[in-house]
């Protein structure tokens, strides 16, 4: 009679995979067969590829994804197997752009830089939607734009400044579409152009300008394009 073959058994304990040539793949802890503690994976060379941590077979806490150099290139923050915390993006060992979930979706302030380390954006995020201020930075650090949203799309005012610090032109926006009266200033100051706008398009009546925005010079210099 033949006998049954043996029932494997359930992963515990700390745990190590190797490739056919044993090199060390991967080390992981387990508790009654589920995931439970820290979980690495490495790279032919030895160096590590990823460290995360599980709870009950979710991922939970710190989660890092490394470059080739072994520079930090994600880390990330999970809880019960959703995104939920501090996040930040790398690029050669310097800050691409950080933020914060909640309950898997982008929630708070989200910084980006460029390759100095110098912040070039600053934009808010609610339940993954942009949400009030969003604000651009030149490489001198002085305001370039601010921008504000509601649920994802342009609502309220988008000023653009002068490398001065003095507005450029203002836009008014509704439900991301251009709707009322836009303004082009000079470096001083001076209001320079006007057109009003009404959802998107271009209101003949009070600018004069044609159906297609952009073919007259009143449009290139208040949308500046």
């Amino acid at each position: 009679m033949t006998q049954p073959l043996p029932a494997p058994a359930i992963l515990h304990g700390p745990i190590e995979r190797t490739d056919a040539a044993g090199q060390l793949v991967e080390r992981a802890q387990f508790k009654q067969g589920t995931l439970d503690g820290p979980l690495a994976q490495f790279r032919p060379d030895g160096g590590v590829e990823r460290e995360m941590h599980f709870l009950d077979g979710k991922l939970d806490g710190p989660f890092t994804a490394y470059g080739a150099d072994g520079s930090a290139a994600l880390r990330q923050t999970w809880r019960g197997g959703i995104l939920h915390g501090p996040a930040a993006i790398y690029a050669d060992g310097h800050p691409v752009a950080d933020m914060t979930y909640r309950l898997g979706k982008l929630d708070g302030t989200m910084r980006s830089y460029d390759a100095t380390g110098r912040v070039t954006t600053l934009a808010t995020y609610a339940a993954d939607k942009l949400e009030g201020e969003t604000t651009v930075l030149r490489a001198s650090g002085t305001t370039m734009r601010v921008m504000n949203y509601r649920a994802g799309l342009l609502d309220g005012e988008t000023v653009d400044y002068w490398e001065n610090g003095i507005v450029q032109r203002r836009s008014p926006y509704k439900a991301g579409k251009l709707d009322g009266w836009v303004l082009a200033y000079d470096p001083a100051g001076k209001e320079t152009a006007r057109a009003r706008f009404v959802q998107d398009k271009p209101d003949e009546a009070a600018t004069g300008a044609p159906a297609a925005p952009g073919k007259s010079g009143l449009m290139k210099r208040i949308l500046g394009s």
